[in-house]
C-alpha cells in the first residue's frame, strides 16, 4: 500500500500482460520513489470478500527493485484510487494487518 500514490500499480506478471504491448504507455511518476514504464488497463481485484471490478490501474513489468528493497515479493501497490473506495482504512502495524471497511 502506498498512501502517497494516486494510482494502483500492478505487476504485469499477475495480470499476464506486457505493458509495452499495451497502448498509451506512460512513464510512471515518482510517487513512492519508484519509476518505470507503465500502461493503463482494466483489472478486477479481490481484496478479502470485496471485488473491485474493472477498475483502471497502471500495469508495470518490473517490480524487482522494489521487491529487493523490501526483502519480499511485491506484486503491486494499492494507491489512493482504491483506498478511496472504503470508508475506513486502518493500518495495524503491530499485527501487520490492513483493514479496509466499507
Amino acid at each position: 500500500m502506498d498512501t502517497g500514490s494516486n494510482h494502483t500499480v500492478l505487476s504485469s506478471g499477475i495480470l499476464s500482460i506486457r505493458p509495452l504491448a499495451l497502448e498509451n504507455t506512460v512513464t510512471a511518476s515518482k510517487g513512492s520513489g519508484y519509476t518505470g514504464r507503465a500502461a493503463w488497463t482494466k483489472a478486477t481485484l479481490e481484496i478479502g470478500p470485496t471485488l473491485w471490478r474493472d477498475q483502471r490501474v497502471l500495469v508495470m513489468d518490473d517490480f524487482q527493485d522494489l521487491s529487493a528493497s523490501l526483502k519480499q515479493k511485491v506484486d503491486g501497490i494499492l494507491g489512493a484510487d482504491l483506498l478511496r473506495e472504503f470508508e475506513f482504512v486502518i493500518m495495524d502495524f503491530k499485527h501487520h494487518r490492513l483493514m479496509l471497511v466499507r
